[in-house]
C-alpha cells in the first residue's frame, strides 16, 4: 500500500532520529532520505541487518539506540519503512513526483526568528523542505539558504554499501557522483550552504541524479527482486549472514529489540 508520511510524521521521525539516546551519530531526516533513495536505486537487495544499523550510526554502523520501550521502537521502524516504501513506489510508479528532502535554514551567524507573515508560522531556523510542504505559498527564498550536505552524505553511505555495483554507474555518469561527493564529503559537513538563487538548480540536479540512477539499474534490480520487493526496494525474504539469529535473540539491526519483534517478525 502507498502510504506516504504526513508533515507531522516527518517531523516526528526527525525528532526520534535526533533525540533518541545512544544515537549521537544518527542520520537526520535529510540524510535518511538520501540513504533510502540510494537503497531504492541500488540493484542488490540488502537484509535489514545490513542497512538499518547505519541509520543509527552513519559513520560506523555500530551505535545501538536506547528506545524508551517497544512502542517507540516500533513507531520509529514503522515511519522509516513507510518512507522507504513511499520512495521506492514513487521512483517506480510516479517518478515525475520525486523530490529529495533537503534542509533550509538561516546561514550560520544570522539570527533565527519568526517569519513576518502572521499566516505562515514558520521559524527561520533549520527547516526540512520536502514534497509535502509545497502547499505553502509563502516564499522564504529571500532569506533562506539550502543545506544539501547531509542528504548527499546519506546517499553516499547507501552507495558505499554496494560500492562495486555503483562503480558501473560512476563509469557511465562520473559527474553525478562527483556532485554528491562535492557536497557530502566529511570535510564539507555543515559548510555546504547554497544561496536562494541556487536552490532550484541543485534540487533539479539531485532529482535528475536519482532518477538517472534508478533507471540505470532497473534491469538488474528487476532480475534481483520478485513480488513486492520490486515495489518496495526492500527484501521480501531477509538474507541472513553469519550465525542464525534466534527469535528471542537481540535483533542484528541494532534496535535493541528481540528479533521476533523486529526484522525477523
Amino acid at each position: 500500500m502507498h502510504d506516504p508520511l504526513s508533515d507531522e510524521e516527518f517531523g516526528l521521525l526527525d525528532d526520534l532520529l535526533l533525540e533518541t539516546p545512544g544515537m549521537d551519530r544518527a542520520m537526520d531526516l535529510c540524510a535518511l532520505d538520501g540513504y533510502l533513495a540510494a537503497l531504492a536505486c541500488s540493484p542488490i537487495r540488502l537484509s535489514p541487518e545490513q542497512w538499518v544499523p547505519w541509520i543509527w550510526d552513519i559513520e560506523q554502523g555500530r551505535a545501538v539506540p536506547q528506545f524508551s520501550g517497544d512502542a517507540e521502537a516500533h513507531e520509529t521502524f514503522d515511519l522509516i519503512l513507510r518512507h522507504a516504501h513511499d520512495l521506492a513506489w514513487t521512483l517506480q510508479s510516479a517518478p515525475e513526483d520525486y523530490q529529495p528532502i533537503l534542509m533550509e535554514g538561516v546561514p550560520e551567524g544570522e539570527d533565527a526568528g519568526e517569519c513576518a507573515d502572521p499566516d505562515c508560522g514558520h521559524q527561520h531556523a533549520h527547516e526540512h523542505q520536502h514534497p509535502h510542504e509545497q502547499a505553502h505559498d509563502h516564499d522564504h527564498s529571500s532569506d533562506q539558504t539550502l543545506f544539501v550536505d547531509t542528504w548527499c552524505a546519506g546517499f553516499l553511505r547507501g552507495v558505499a554499501l554496494q560500492a562495486e555495483a555503483w562503480a558501473a554507474f560512476e563509469d557511465a555518469e562520473p559527474a553525478m557522483l562527483a556532485l554528491l561527493r562535492q557536497h557530502g564529503a566529511p570535510d564539507n559537513q555543515g559548510r555546504t550552504h547554497l544561496p536562494p538563487e541556487e536552490h532550484a538548480r541543485i534540487e533539479e540536479r539531485l532529482t535528475a541524479f536519482v532518477l538517472a540512477a534508478y533507471a540505470f539499474f532497473v534491469d538488474q534490480r528487476v532480475a534481483e527482486t520478485t513480488g513486492a520487493a520490486v515495489l518496495t526496494g526492500l527484501p521480501d525474504t531477509p538474507v541472513r549472514t553469519g550465525d542464525k539469529v534466534g527469535r528471542n535473540d537481540p535483533c542484528p539491526c541494532g534496535s535493541g529489540r528481540k528479533a521476533k519483534r523486529c526484522c525477523h517478525a
